[in-house]
């Protein structure tokens, strides 16, 4: 009997060897699957989160192009409306300018031509910071 108790010692101790190595290697396996999991759920949140911050960068850019367009096409209808007024005072402005020559008895003369031409664009310049100065105020 001694030697059975012998026997069944050892085969406890053996069992038990065997039982810590098959659990060690059962928590391995759990470890990676739960690893492996983990890892799967952060990459998920992330591309989720990735998607919304580029949501919102589009939604942002498309809202700054939208108001910057808008910006711009007011820009170029006011500045179609301008070269309109301006056209439609071209003609005033060189009649008179025509018949101030006449009157000086400068007519002919491509010299005097550009004089007026320089004059003109003078006062058109002065008139234009009058204007912008007056636009300022009102602001």
């Amino acid at each position: 009997m001694p030697e059975q108790t012998k026997k069944s010692a050892i085969e406890k101790k053996i069992e038990a060897k065997i039982k810590k190595q098959v659990e060690k290697k059962i928590e391995k396996k759990v470890e990676q699957q739960v690893e492996k999991q983990v890892e799967k759920q952060v990459e998920k949140e992330v591309k989720k989160r990735l998607r919304q911050r580029i949501l919102e960068k589009t939604k942002t850019s498309a809202s700054h192009l939208k108001k910057e367009f808008k910006k711009q096409t007011m820009t170029a209808i006011a500045a179609a409306f301008a070269f309109l007024i301006a056209l439609s005072w071209r003609e005033p402005i060189a009649e008179a300018v025509n018949k101030l020559t006449e009157k000086l008895g400068l007519t002919g003369m491509l010299f005097y031509k550009f004089l007026s031409a320089v004059l003109i664009t003078i006062i058109a310049v002065i008139a234009l910071i009058f204007l912008s100065r007056w636009a300022v105020k009102k602001e």
